[in-house]
């Protein structure tokens, strides 16, 4: 975990240096690190160990009902940007007096629609996981 921190911490600062300075080639190897140091730290505190009947607390706490409305709420946010920057693409695609460079404006489109089914499949997947509607059980539910 700590490599992941160092990782955010060496990303976010060159992130701000290349806004200050404008040196924009700067900027990919700061996201390429924020991107790993982001991967190191939810890798790092999803193999932690969770505390015993933790899952129980939190089901005490929380319905369903509630988490699958929160979940929906924290991720309709991410698929109104996505959805603007697919509108976004197609504007600037077929606007006949752009001089933008198309084969960049495909390439983030093709990112922009991959980022949007990701996130639409992990949410219909997560929110089928706490319906309780999976085939498989968890490690907990066999025991």
């Amino acid at each position: 975990m700590r490599f992941g921190l160092i990782f955010l911490a060496a990303g976010l600062a060159l992130l701000v240096v290349s806004e200050l300075a404008g040196i924009a080639a700067i900027r990919i190897l700061a996201f390429t690190l924020l991107a790993g140091g982001s991967a190191g730290v939810g890798v790092a505190f999803g193999l932690r160990p969770r505390p015993v009947g933790m899952l129980e607390r939190i089901a005490a706490i929380f319905s369903r009902a509630a988490v699958c409305v929160i979940a929906s709420v924290l991720v309709a946010p991410l698929l109104i940007v996505l959805t603007a920057s697919l509108a976004g693409v197609a504007i600037q695609l077929l606007d006949p007096q752009s001089d933008a460079n198309v084969p960049l404006i495909v390439a983030g489109g093709v990112t922009g629609l991959l980022l949007l089914a990701v996130t639409v499949t992990a949410f219909v997947t997560g929110i089928a996981v706490i319906r309780g509607k999976t085939r498989g059980k968890s490690a907990q539910e066999q025991a």
